[in-house]
């Protein structure tokens, strides 16, 4: 039928009660297809980014976790092992003073105390060391050393301040350490510094 001629009025009434539903009927199955289909699509890519997301997500994940277990466990546990080693050296050094005592309140025996009536002094103290049988030079006084409070600092606090000290000072510390407590991270520390 010519869309342009006239149309009678059964014409239009088949058109309006049976082809109108069915165009309808068809345009909507198009449509609604067109619409599922799209619809699909998209939810298949956003499924597909989110698993990519997830897999990124994983894999830095157990990336992180064999550096922490191949280098960060090692690395932490090396610093406590050297810092345990150094409180260790802290303590016996302090029992050793404690024990020994400063040469300054050593008793002496008297001529009323002595045996024989004869006064006698303190026993000779042994010659100091600086580790390798050698003996040690005198140590400067601790007033005179380039690290404020050094008596109260644990050896890895020491360490941490020798960076940036004249050789002439590193000298100093090396002497007054050397003759008496002989850490050996420090010793080991000023040796480093002074290539």
């Amino acid at each position: 039928m010519d869309p342009d001629t006239p149309r009678s009025v059964p014409d239009r009434a088949v058109a309006l009660l049976l082809y109108a539903p069915v165009g309808a009927a068809l345009a909507t199955r198009d449509a609604l297809a067109g619409a599922v289909g799209r619809a699909a699509d998209r939810g298949a890519a956003e499924i597909t980014a989110r698993r990519l997301r997830l897999h990124e997500r994983i894999v830095f994940a157990r990336g992180m976790g064999q550096f922490t277990v191949h280098v960060a466990f090692p690395k932490l546990r090396d610093h406590l092992a050297g810092r345990l080693r150094d409180t260790a050296g802290d303590t016996c050094g302090a029992i050793g003073r404690l024990v020994r005592g400063p040469a300054e309140e050593r008793a002496v025996p008297t001529a009323a105390t002595a045996p024989g009536g004869v006064r006698r002094g303190p026993a000779p103290a042994p010659p100091r060391t600086n580790g390798d049988s050698v003996p040690a030079v005198d140590a400067p006084a601790a007033s005179s050393l380039p690290i404020p409070g050094y008596n109260e600092l644990s050896a890895s606090q020491v360490v941490e301040r020798l960076e940036g000290l004249t050789p002439a000072e590193l000298d100093r510390v090396r002497a007054y350490e050397g003759a008496r407590r002989s850490r050996r991270t420090i010793l080991g520390k000023i040796d480093q510094l002074s290539r």
